[in-house]
């Protein structure tokens, strides 16, 4: 096992919108893994609401994922591990809201017509539900009313705005779109939230443009052991030049398992091949290969490949030895 640390941000809101958030974490990984990384958009991709009449689109969300575990090689919503939050789509008249964060913050209302006509902004989405839609209230001393309601925010997506208003971020739960009034009055969308397994630092508002993901990783450096050749007990093999080698890396004890092959050099064909299954609780091994009775002369390598969980990984040549048959 490996670690590898991972900063998520999603993308910013169209027209300039909210920005995007970011999430950070070290994650723990495994050679040969498959994981999908989806980087959010500013036009909405991975889960963006919809603008209206010309209002940015929610600004999509970036996130990791494994493979899902009852339907083979797909990745669905349910299998994210780490995500940033979308930034809300801003209108001509109000801005977007951010992205989680753990949570998105709501697009900005609009006040008009002397204070008779409100506008509001798509709520934030929270940890567990999507941020509700903005609407229209008209208020005066005839009229008391609520319409033009935008799109609440789902699992994955951002609400679509309304009449004028911006889409919702994407995220874990995605922001609710704003409200607007017919193009002329547009209210912000708002951001999405974020989300990540415990120990995870989430920023919100920092990602400008389409989202993005920075993988940082160490390369394992393997560790020195010795390897012992010993030929077959009367069969009249010598072997001479057996140099120090290199084996799997410390962290892969307990999980590994170390097959080792003799080579032939010239031909390229495999001899014998052996698991020395003696491997510590600190990584180290020495294994034993027997040369086998009847190996012809000549120049051979031994190689040795590291199976992690069943998955055949990290190949090793190490230096060549000859077998000399007996005068």
């Amino acid at each position: 096992m490996l670690t590898a640390k991972v900063n998520v941000y999603g993308a910013q809101g169209g027209s300039s919108g909210g920005k995007g958030g970011e999430a950070t974490d070290t994650l723990s990984v495994y050679p040969g893994e498959d994981l999908q990384m989806n980087v959010g958009g500013d036009h909405g991709y991975n889960g963006g609401g919809s603008g209206s009449e010309g209002a940015g689109a929610g600004g999509g969300a970036s996130d990791i994922r494994t493979p899902d575990p009852d339907l083979h090689g797909q990745y669905l919503l349910n299998d994210r591990i780490i995500i940033g939050g979308g930034g809300g789509g801003a209108s001509a008249d109000g801005a977007g809201g951010s992205g989680g964060g753990t949570s998105g913050t709501s697009g900005a209302a609009v006040i008009a017509q002397d204070g008779f006509l409100y506008v509001t902004g798509g709520g934030g989405g929270t940890p567990s539900a999507g941020g509700a839609g903005g609407n229209e209230t008209i208020t005066d001393s005839n009229t008391d009313m609520t319409m033009n309601v935008a799109g609440t925010g789902r699992a994955g997506t951002g609400g679509n705005g309304a009449d004028g208003g911006a889409g919702g971020g994407g995220g874990l739960y995605g922001g609710g779109g704003g409200s607007g009034v017919a193009a002329d009055v547009g209210a912000g969308g708002g951001g999405g939230s974020g989300s990540g397994p415990a120990g995870t630092v989430f920023t919100s508002g920092v990602q400008t443009g389409n989202g993005m993901i920075v993988l940082t990783y160490t390369p394992v450096a393997p560790t020195s052991g010795s390897l012992s050749i010993t030929p077959n007990n009367g069969s009249g093999i010598t072997v001479i030049n057996v140099a120090s080698v290199t084996h799997c890396p410390t962290s892969f004890a307990g999980t590994t398992v170390v097959l080792m092959s003799l080579v032939n050099s010239t031909t390229g064909s495999t001899v014998t091949t052996n698991n020395p299954a003696n491997m510590d609780a600190a990584g180290d091994w020495n294994g034993v290969l027997t040369v086998p009775g009847g190996t012809p002369a000549g120049a051979y390598a031994v190689t040795a490949t590291c199976s992690i969980s069943g998955v055949a990984t990290m190949d090793y040549a190490y230096q060549q030895f000859t077998v000399a048959s007996a005068a």
